[in-house]
């Protein structure tokens, strides 16, 4: 959802209503993810649940703190946002690729 919405501000011309369902695709595709990971993370550490979330919300952070400044940059450099939008696309669909390489394998809980 991220990519495609990235992708739609790549074209020199679009309308009002790609435009605005492309922010609801990238809205969606930023905001659905947390559920899963505050799920996941509460039912791995069920004991230190605040913890795993907390750490969930600091890397998100951590993106928006240094992602932001590198696309307002590139955009300087460019001249124009649809680099910007087209390299945030494609970082959406590099995660997408490794995502399957991630372990999915149950920790080891301690007794």
């Amino acid at each position: 959802m991220i990519a495609f919405g990235c992708f739609t501000f790549v074209a020199t011309s679009i309308s009002l209503s790609m435009a605005l369902t492309a922010v609801v695709l990238i809205g969606m595709g930023v905001g659905l993810p947390y559920a899963a990971m505050f799920s996941r993370a509460g039912a791995l550490f069920p004991g230190r649940a605040a913890a795993a979330m907390g750490l969930v919300n600091m890397l998100g952070i951590l993106m928006i703190l240094g992602g932001a400044p590198l696309v307002g940059h590139l955009a300087d450099l460019t001249g124009t946002f649809r680099v910007s939008f087209a390299v945030l696309g494609g970082f959406a669909l590099t995660v997408c690729a490794i995502i399957p390489l991630i372990d999915s394998a149950e920790p080891k809980t301690l007794a």
